[in-house]
């Protein structure tokens, strides 16, 4: 018999795992393997992913793991009868807003003033006794 050691994390993913697949063979759904993430939700039904997100139960979203962020995965099938009977407006995916623009370095203070030239002295970590 071969012993196999298995970190926490690896058992909490392995049991999430276990679990999720007998929610759905239990309940007679679509198994894991079918079900899809929210970005392609979005792709498929021309949602952006933030409104899947915020619309996320009432597209039936199958939670996948614990804590305050679990992964989300959609049946495909629900998710097309859904997507069919909305009538919400969608949200149009947003734009970036553009980057502030830097000042160049000219040299010299706004007064007039030349700067300084500093070198960047690079340590290594030997030099901050880091070992």
């Amino acid at each position: 018999m071969t012993t196999v050691e298995l970190t926490d994390r690896q058992l909490d993913a392995l049991a999430d795992r276990v679990t999720t697949r007998l929610i759905h063979e239990l309940a007679g759904n679509t198994p894991t393997s079918q079900l899809i993430s929210a970005a392609e939700v979005a792709r498929r039904h021309g949602f952006t992913r933030s409104w899947v997100y915020e619309h996320a139960d009432r597209l039936g979203a199958i939670r996948l793991g614990h804590g305050s962020k679990p992964r989300l995965r959609f049946d495909p099938e629900r998710v097309a009868v859904l997507a069919e009977q909305t009538t919400e407006p969608l949200e149009q995916p947003t734009t970036t807003p553009p980057r502030p623009r830097t000042r160049q370095r000219t040299g010299v203070t706004p007064r007039g003033s030349p700067l300084l030239t500093v070198k960047q002295i690079r340590r290594h970590s030997r030099d901050w006794g880091g070992g």
